[in-house]
């Protein structure tokens, strides 16, 4: 049996600069990975604490437990990526999961600014 996750970190948590970042991207309902200036790092641990989940999965390159206060169980996760000819994709792994925010083929294709 395959499980889906059913809480996912949405807009409507957003507070303060994490606010603008939901309205000028299109990233679906995760946290996005933001600069981590201390009011950012406030506004994270304001909308982590907020977020209806059983564990937060940290998959950014900082660690942010060692940087904010959360409140329920968190795990860092690590991975290093190769996609070869004729495996599956990180598209096709994250849309049945984030639906159409788990499409990334639109940011390499629309990179943030100063970043393509």
């Amino acid at each position: 049996m395959e499980t889906v996750p059913t809480a996912l970190l949405t807009a409507a948590l957003a507070v303060g600069s994490m606010q603008e970042v939901y309205r000028a991207y299109d990233i679906g309902p995760v946290l996005p990975a933001m600069g981590y200036r201390p009011g950012q790092l406030r506004e994270l641990e304001q909308m982590i604490n907020a977020a209806d989940a059983d564990v937060v999965v940290i998959a950014t390159p900082v660690d942010l437990a060692r940087l904010i206060s959360i409140g329920k169980p968190a795990v860092r996760v690590r991975y290093d990526l190769v996609e070869t000819e004729g495996s599956v994709t990180v598209d096709e792994v994250l849309k049945p999961l984030l639906g159409p925010a788990g499409d990334i083929s639109r940011v390499h294709a629309n990179p943030a600014p100063g970043l393509g």
